[in-house]
């Protein structure tokens, strides 16, 4: 047996077993003996069954959102590598206020499944945006900001990474050596050890890429809105 809240929003099952607060207020006696129950410890909805509900009812979601604090915390963290020069500071600045705001949107959006509740995540900056600008082209502004901070961040200078087993046990040059960031290569968490050749590249060039692309819709919705 299944409350109709299990099922995914707006999937047929979930509207068959729906129960309205008008018939929920009709089963105020069943109610009451739940309440009963629980008191003596029965009918608990333990974290991991909150946890797995939200998993099952919108896999998808959930790892988009989780995937959100993630990249946002690498993005944050990047900060410190580029802040060698005066624009590496400005654009590490940008890029850790739009990586922990996007860590928030994440967050809050596993917070809101966790508890039941179908609504997305919320990113202050983005938000931020919305309230200073027409409808639609917050939306604009924030991607395209972030966009161009990308960009920005491929040239910025940052110290060379050269892994410790071609480095006498220094993941980077000890001579001070910089290059920019798109020419540099990632090192594996723990053993400071470099990526595959080309894939750093590739990494940094599809988050560029999947930002303009978010500009681009966004364009599109706000002219689309306006019409």
């Amino acid at each position: 047996m299944k409350c109709w809240a299990e099922y995914p929003a707006g999937s047929e099952a979930r509207t068959k077993n729906f129960v309205s607060e008008v018939e929920a207020a009709q089963l105020q006696p069943q109610l009451e003996w739940v309440n009963r129950q629980k008191e003596s410890g029965l009918f608990e909805y333990a974290p991991l069954q909150k946890v797995g509900d939200a998993v099952k009812n919108d896999p998808v979601g959930v790892a988009k959102d989780a995937a959100k604090v993630v990249v946002g915390g690498v993005t944050a963290k990047t900060r410190a590598g580029l802040c060698t020069t005066g624009l590496g500071c400005t654009v590490g600045g940008w890029m850790a206020t739009f990586g922990m705001s996007e860590m928030v949107e994440g967050g809050s959006g596993l917070y809101n499944r966790y508890n039941g509740v179908n609504a997305a995540g919320d990113n202050p900056l983005r938000w931020g945006f919305n309230q200073v600008l027409p409808a639609g082209w917050g939306n604009v502004a924030f991607d395209g900001v972030n966009f161009g901070v990308a960009v920005l961040a491929l040239k910025a200078p940052v110290s060379l990474n050269i892994g410790v087993a071609d480095g006498l046990n220094r993941p980077v040059s000890m001579f001070g050596v910089t290059v920019p960031r798109v020419d540099n290569v990632n090192l594996l968490p723990f053993i400071k050890q470099p990526w595959p050749y080309s894939t750093t590249q590739g990494a940094l060039l599809l988050g560029v890429g999947s930002k303009g692309a978010a500009v681009v819709n966004d364009v599109r919705q706000a002219v689309g809105d306006q019409k």
